[in-house]
């Protein structure tokens, strides 16, 4: 089975870039055609195992790895942009709490790969939405410059 995922990649990487539409471009976020072709490839190769289809761990670990890296990168690119602060610490923790999320996974350990996942991406909600330092008038006079972030200020501000 070392030979499907080099079978599989380039095919689905060539279906995303091919089917992805061309108006998506305008869209904030996209997603990496190659990061979708390796995730499609290790959830696929994981459904194999469910039909009795051997497949070595250390391939679907390895592209599992790279799939927490690419989102990872996805992430630096997400704070770059947004001009958040603790970049390196997100990454840190996306690299560290995936590595346990696939090695847990991979052991047989869901419950608790599920666990480190979940605990991973509350983490980065707190770094990324709590801990940045903004208080609520820098909030406002900055929302004053972006009307999508205006109106979400003005609701949560006039909620109760």
């Amino acid at each position: 089975m070392l030979f499907l995922p080099l079978l599989l990649i380039p095919l689905l990487f060539l279906a995303v870039v091919f089917l992805t539409p061309r108006g998506q471009t305008r869209a904030s976020w996209r997603p990496c055609a190659i990061c979708v072709a390796v995730s499609a490839t290790w959830a696929l190769l994981i459904a194999l195992t469910f039909f009795s289809v051997e497949v070595d761990p250390l391939v679907i670990g390895v592209l599992m790895g790279m799939s927490v890296t690419g989102l990872m990168s996805k992430l630096a690119e997400f704070y770059q942009a947004q001009k958040l602060k603790y970049a390196w610490l997100a990454r840190l923790i996306t690299i560290l709490g995936g590595f346990y999320a696939v090695v847990w996974f991979l052991q047989g350990q869901t419950s608790l790969a599920l666990l480190i996942a979940l605990t991973t991406v509350l983490t980065l909600v707190l770094i990324t939405f709590l801990f940045q330092g903004v208080t609520h008038q820098e909030a406002l006079a900055g929302a004053a410059t972006d009307g999508q972030r205006k109106s979400a200020i003005k609701k949560l501000d006039n909620c109760c």
